[in-house]
């Protein structure tokens, strides 16, 4: 699935819009959870890519201002948490692109340089309550394959 990112300015801040129900979850969450935090940032940068390599323990990852987030091997859950219909599944690499987009504003933001507010767009494997369905979905069958190939070790 596919949706734009956009920024209205109020006041100083750029605040990100999304223009699909997933978009809306990614800048929501970038507006109220991540903010204008570099360090932020950086650390969910840092924890997504540990979870992808299998350096971190896939699952819960911690609750911000608004959104639970669960990081399963190359899948990422971000849940609204007052809202259930508010959740997005993206890809390690999906997540990654949109945070290093945020990241770029963010730091032209934090150098006082005018930000370049030009809309970009995300990649998401779905949406609404889907979302989490999904999750669930690819796990029970990356859990019956490993079972499969595991149990049909030396069996002729």
């Amino acid at each position: 699935m596919i949706g734009k990112i956009r920024y209205n300015q109020i006041d100083w801040n750029p605040v990100p819009v999304g223009d699909t129900l997933g978009a809306e979850v990614v800048a929501n969450w970038m507006c109220s959870d991540i903010q204008f935090s570099l360090n932020t940032l950086n650390i969910w940068l840092d924890v997504f890519a540990k979870v992808a390599d299998g350096t971190k323990e896939s699952g819960y990852q911690g609750t911000g201002n608004a959104h639970t987030i669960t990081a399963i091997d190359e899948l990422i859950l971000i849940e609204n948490e007052y809202f259930s219909n508010k959740q997005v599944l993206m890809t390690y690499a999906q997540i990654n692109h949109a945070l290093k987009k945020y990241k770029s504003l963010v730091i032209q933001v934090c150098d006082d340089n005018v930000p370049d507010l030009s809309p970009f767009t995300i990649e998401y494997e779905a949406e609404g309550e889907d979302a989490s369905y999904q999750l669930t979905a690819r796990l029970e069958q990356n859990e019956s394959s490993s079972n499969i190939n595991s149990g049909s070790k030396g069996m002729i």
